[in-house]
């Protein structure tokens, strides 16, 4: 799976609650439905990306999901 920002290659982040998906570049987080329910109080743990650098990628609001594809997923 690649980021649908910066097009990084994505790895699993594996935590006993849920799991995520975190690009090894830009280190952006992707959830599947109601992930990000199950981690948030793990945030500081999972979340591990320069804030500049989550902003700069937040301003790019339509892109592809990069688990089936489909465009213009928010």
């Amino acid at each position: 799976m690649q980021c649908p920002k910066c097009r990084g290659a994505m790895e699993e982040v594996r935590h006993l609650a849920a799991h995520a998906d975190r690009c090894t570049r830009c280190h952006g987080l992707w959830f599947d439905m109601r992930e990000h329910v199950l981690l948030a109080e793990y945030a500081e743990e999972v979340d591990i990306g320069d804030e500049d650098t989550g902003e700069r990628h937040n301003r790019i609001d339509r892109i592809h999901c990069p688990v089936c594809e489909r465009a213009n997923a928010t």
